[in-house]
């Protein structure tokens, strides 16, 4: 299953029912819990091979210089791949 994490707040909602072998895309807004200590990505930093953050969403931020990922970063070629390589996916707002 891919995960797609659209905010904070999705991520919050998502944590607790990411299986070992689903692999997360944040995007939009999502992208700012890789900032921020207190985040549910915390539990999932020791799993850098299976995030990923899309690149044109810390671009559109201004956070592209700013951030040290614990997650893979992908563009929108990269979403399009995860999405064929996962049967079923789930978009978290």
């Amino acid at each position: 299953m891919l995960h797609i994490i659209k905010s904070p707040s999705g991520l919050t909602d998502a944590i607790n029912l990411i299986q070992p072998d689903d692999a997360i895309l944040l995007v939009e807004d999502a992208v700012y819990a890789l900032f921020r200590q207190s985040s549910s990505l915390i539990g999932l930093k020791d799993q850098k091979d299976r995030c990923w953050v899309l690149q044109e969403d810390l671009v559109a931020r201004g956070l592209v210089d700013l951030v040290n990922v614990d997650a893979q970063l992908t563009d929108f070629k990269g979403f399009v791949c995860l999405t064929e390589q996962h049967t079923q996916s789930i978009t978290w707002d």
